[in-house]
């Protein structure tokens, strides 16, 4: 597992995004400022709205926002969901380049992910992403989710078109 700070005392994504609500076009504000089904809280913040130049990696911890039932199913649905969420943008981070600046367009091309044990989701996961090639229009990222004493649990790899339309 990598090194990293605990999620006790990191501030949430959300609590972030209410400290920048000022900042937000009133079109991103619901969708930022609203309830979420997940508790993310970011390891070290990389600002979307005007990035800066920064190693393509990055950490944040995930847990379900409320109670998941006990169905391993219901685990995993929210595991997928949440393997989309900070990881197409760690490839925009060696370019200086924050997700949400104005112009700036990504897509996935493909995404797949495995299981590789069982987890709960209700408690904290460590999810670790990399992007080892960005370039001509693509990024490519991997991450790992890992329990909070170092169990791997799933991996994920997404492909990806990154355009600036400026």
């Amino acid at each position: 597992m990598p090194t990293a700070v605990g999620p006790e005392g990191l501030p949430s994504e959300t609590e972030i995004a209410q400290s920048l609500a000022h900042l937000l076009p009133p079109i991103l504000k619901e969708k930022f400022l609203c309830d979420r089904p997940l508790e993310i809280r970011p390891v070290e913040f990389h600002n979307p709205l005007k990035g800066h130049v920064a190693a393509p990696v990055r950490q944040v911890w995930i847990r379900a926002n409320g109670t998941v039932p006990d169905d391993i199913r219901v685990h995993q649905y929210l595991l997928g969901y949440a393997s989309d969420l900070n990881f197409l943008p760690v490839a925009l981070q060696p370019h200086g380049i924050g997700f949400l600046e104005k112009g700036i367009q990504i897509a996935t091309i493909d995404h797949s992910m495995w299981f590789h044990r069982p987890f709960n989701f209700n408690e904290w996961l460590l999810y670790s992403v990399e992007s080892t090639s960005a370039s001509s229009a693509r990024g490519f990222v991997r991450g790992e989710f890992y329990t909070q004493d170092g169990a791997l649990v799933a991996s994920t790899v997404q492909e990806g078109v990154m355009r600036n339309h400026n």
